[in-house]
C-alpha cells in the first residue's frame, strides 16, 4: 500500500499506451492521493481515439482482396488516412480524456506533447500531471510534435556517431578519460534494441522538465 503523499515522481513509459479508457482512468484516480503536493506524473499514453475515423478506414481495407488491401494500405497510410493499428494503441484514449480525467480527481494536466509514433498519425501523448495548487500548477500548454521519429533516428545517429569509435577502445582507458561506467553506457545504446532510442527522446524530455524546476 503507498501511503498517501509519498509519491514525488511517478513514471510509465510505452505500457499504458496499450490500455483503455478505464483502465487509463482507474490509474489517474489512484494517483490524485500518492502524488506528494510538489509531486509530478509524466505518463505515456494512447491518443489514437482521436484518429477514429482512420482506425476505422484501416480496418475496411483489411477486409479487401490482399493485392488491392496492400497497395491501399501503402498509399493510405503514409498520408496519415488510415492506420491498422500496428504498435496496438489503446482506441479510447485521448489527450482530453487525460484532461478531464485529472480534472475530476484534484489532478491538473500542465504539459501534452502528441507525438507520431511509428508513423504520420499523433497517435500517442506525453502528458504531465500534478495536484491542483501545486508548485508546478499552470496554464496547460500543448505541442504537436509530428517530428519525434526524426527526432530519435537523429539519436540513434549520433549515439553511433560519437560512440562508435569508444566500443573499439579499452574500456580503462575510456573509463579514465570520461569517467566510471561510461564506456559501458555508450556501448549499451550503440548495440540497444531501436526502442532504446526512444527511451533516450524521452530521458531528454525529463531532463528539461527537472532542469526547469529545479530553482
Amino acid at each position: 500500500m503507498v501511503p498517501d503523499r509519498s509519491v514525488d515522481f511517478a513514471f510509465s513509459f510505452d505500457s499504458l499506451v496499450h490500455v483503455e479508457a478505464e483502465v487509463l482512468e482507474s490509474y489517474v484516480v489512484e494517483l490524485s492521493p500518492t502524488l506528494a503536493q510538489a509531486g509530478v506524473a509524466f505518463i505515456h499514453h494512447s491518443n489514437l481515439g482521436a484518429w477514429a475515423r482512420q482506425v476505422a478506414r484501416g480496418r475496411r481495407v483489411e477486409e479487401l482482396a490482399p493485392a488491392l488491401r496492400d497497395r491501399l494500405h501503402g498509399w493510405l497510410e503514409p498520408r496519415g488516412m488510415s492506420t491498422r493499428n500496428l504498435h496496438r494503441r489503446a482506441e479510447s484514449v485521448t489527450g482530453r480524456l487525460v484532461q478531464e480525467s485529472c480534472g475530476k480527481v484534484g489532478l491538473r494536466c500542465v504539459t501534452q506533447e502528441y507525438v507520431n509514433w511509428g508513423g504520420p498519425l499523433l497517435n500517442d501523448c506525453f502528458s504531465v500531471l500534478t495536484p491542483a495548487g501545486s508548485p508546478w500548477e499552470d496554464e496547460l500548454r500543448e505541442l504537436e510534435n509530428r517530428q519525434f521519429m526524426v527526432e530519435v533516428a537523429h539519436i540513434a545517429a549520433q549515439e553511433k556517431l560519437y560512440g562508435g569509435c569508444a566500443v573499439e577502445e579499452p574500456q580503462a582507458e575510456l573509463r579514465r578519460q570520461s569517467g566510471p561506467g561510461l564506456g559501458r553506457w555508450i556501448k549499451d545504446r550503440i548495440r540497444a534494441a531501436p526502442g532504446g532510442w526512444l527511451a533516450v527522446a524521452c530521458y531528454r524530455r525529463l531532463k528539461t522538465l527537472t532542469a526547469r524546476h529545479a530553482s
